[in-house]
């Protein structure tokens, strides 16, 4: 019986394409309607490679996928250069389809593609039977007529993307970046930065974990192009922790950080870090100033200033224990509240507000402090009056 790569050299382009899809889902099937594992039919060629690779996943000593330990790992890199030759120059951009075929066979890849440059493919190897192992990512790209690929170390790791581009310059005249996660679901974001050499053979690792950016956890960063020059940022949102007298209960929303990295020789450095505006990040400001003392600029967040007096004089700001501001929760159903509930601890003890808000001058300032009329705040909340609920500019 024939192997699938000679099926793929036998049919037309556009027929090939089609059973690339087939395979991938395990819907190809003859006329009796019997789904048959097309990807490893007897006597097929991937299959004994694929059983290889599998015996020595098993066999691995360690963590490392260097030294012995890599033939495993090659043995899946070069089933995966069989299967994205198949396609094509033209048809890269659909090898994600190959990752059904090679996890039928009891691997362990994910492969992703950059749409915007669709002659560029990564895949991430790991030892299905060792969670704990480093991996391998593997880069395929076209040089001509021919489909290469390289082979890089990762740590254990998840969820590639994959973001390449045309540099212009002549000795590195392109560049592949991989944001990962690192080890298992909810660890940190990472980078692999990659430049490719004049002649296009190989490509040499600018940044990787321990040396590139460090995102925190819960992070997610993609690449934009800021400044509309033609070449991409890297942008980052990731949870940011205030000082400990301000906090927020579960399900509040959080405030975020912006990180803004931008090319250097020596790979993507940090050029600028804000906290996203909204009303949870203003909030924080206005208690930040009360706590150090700087009426000044706290005055500079209200719609009406002459409102910090009063706060003073009840002991706003006097209080620096841990969650002596509280947000408790915000408008229902909102995940872009402008009214939130804030516990206070003031001189006459722990007291609730509800704090609404509002776009002045194009930036979020703090319209109006309301009383909370007893302590079961979440159904007895002082509205907003009628005659502040117009329209935010």
């Amino acid at each position: 019986m024939p192997s699938i790569l000679e099926l793929f050299a036998r049919l037309p382009r556009a027929a090939a394409l089609s059973l690339v899809a087939l395979l991938a889902c395990g819907a190809w099937a003859p006329a009796s309607a019997q789904i048959l594992k097309a990807w490893a039919p007897q006597g097929d060629s991937l299959s004994p490679l694929a059983s290889s690779a599998r015996m020595r996943f098993r066999r691995q000593q360690g963590d490392s996928a260097s030294g012995d330990n890599f033939d495993a790992f090659g043995i899946v890199g070069g089933l995966g250069r069989r299967l994205f030759a198949a396609l094509g120059r033209a048809h890269l951009v659909q090898a994600r389809a190959a990752q059904a075929t090679l996890d039928s066979l009891g691997l362990d890849v994910e492969v992703v593609t950059d749409p915007a440059a669709a002659q560029t493919v990564f895949m991430l190897v790991r030892n299905p039977f060792r969670r704990t192992s480093d991996a391998v990512g593997f880069l395929y790209w076209m040089r001509g007529d021919e489909l290469r690929m390289q082979g890089t170390g990762f740590p254990p790791a998840h969820a590639p993307t994959l973001r390449t581009w045309s540099t212009g310059r002549p000795g590195t005249p392109s560049e592949a970046a991989v944001l990962f996660q690192k080890g298992s679901i909810g660890e940190d974001l990472t980078l692999e930065l990659l430049r490719m050499d004049a002649q296009g053979h190989y490509w040499s690792p600018i940044q990787y974990p321990g040396n590139g950016p460090e995102f925190g956890p819960g992070a997610q960063a993609w690449f934009v192009d800021v400044n509309l020059d033609g070449q991409p940022e890297l942008v980052a949102y990731q949870p940011f922790e205030p000082d400990s007298f301000f906090a927020l209960i579960s399900g509040v929303p959080r405030i975020v950080q912006e990180l803004t990295f931008t090319e250097r020789p020596e790979g993507f450095v940090l050029h600028d870090a804000r906290t996203v505006p909204g009303p949870t990040e203003t909030l924080r400001m206005f208690t930040a100033f009360l706590v150090h003392g700087d009426a000044a600029h706290a005055r500079r967040l209200l719609v009406r200033p002459g409102a910090l007096d009063t706060l003073l004089a009840i002991g706003w700001g006097r209080h620096h224990e841990r969650g002596a501001f509280t947000v408790e929760y915000g408008e229902p159903a909102e995940q872009w509240p402008e009214w939130l509930e804030l516990r206070v601890r003031q001189d006459s003890g722990i007291r609730r507000w509800i704090v609404h808000f509002w776009i002045q001058d194009g930036r979020w300032v703090i319209r109006d402090f309301l009383p909370v009329q007893d302590d079961d705040s979440r159904h007895r909340v002082v509205p907003l009056p009628d005659s502040l609920r117009s329209k935010r500019p």
